[in-house]
């Protein structure tokens, strides 16, 4: 099971997550499988894309320990809206 030999051999770089969730499955088109990714990203990072979003104000008044709970996970968040939105660059190899 793979990709079939009918189809050219398309390089496109990703993350040992994005790949591993993407696997040998369909669709095998770059647009395909980029929308396949950012549906798994944005499934496993439900949880951080609903944080709201906090100031240093806000951040102020907290005590040291959820401060730094709050300001890591805004960071997740951060990142995983940077994944769900990277545009890949392909390559593309004629067989």
């Amino acid at each position: 099971m793979g990709i079939p030999d009918e189809y050219e051999d398309v390089r496109v770089r990703a993350c040992v997550e994005c790949n591993s969730a993407l696997g040998t499955r369909p669709p095998w088109t770059v647009a395909g499988r980029r929308r396949r990714a950012q549906a798994w990203i944005q499934r496993r990072y439900a949880e951080y894309l609903r944080i709201p979003e906090w100031d240093e104000t806000d951040l102020a008044g907290l005590g040291r320990m959820l401060r730094n709970k709050i300001t890591s996970d805004l960071a997740v968040q951060a990142l995983t809206r940077r994944r769900i939105a990277y545009r890949p660059r392909v390559t593309y190899t004629l067989k």
